[in-house]
């Protein structure tokens, strides 16, 4: 089977946008770790932002969005 490539910081773009439209990840770094059959990917917020970031985890076969939620 081929490898799939998957853009994960346009897959987590597009999911906030539809899911998490009060949240602007504009400017901010993308930080992504992995397992064996995801990665995750959320963002590095600045020191003085209020609130959480989202984190989600994209399914390295399908490039689909398994899980997400917020981090307070």
């Amino acid at each position: 089977m081929s490898q799939i490539s998957c853009d994960v910081a346009k897959i987590a773009r597009d999911y906030i946008a539809r899911r998490y439209p009060f949240f602007d990840p504009a400017g901010l770094r993308v930080v992504v770790s992995e397992t064996e059959s995801q990665w995750e990917v959320t963002y590095l917020l600045p020191r003085d932002m209020l609130g959480g970031a989202p984190v989600l985890g994209i399914d390295k076969r399908t490039c689909a969005v398994v899980h997400a939620y917020l981090t307070q």
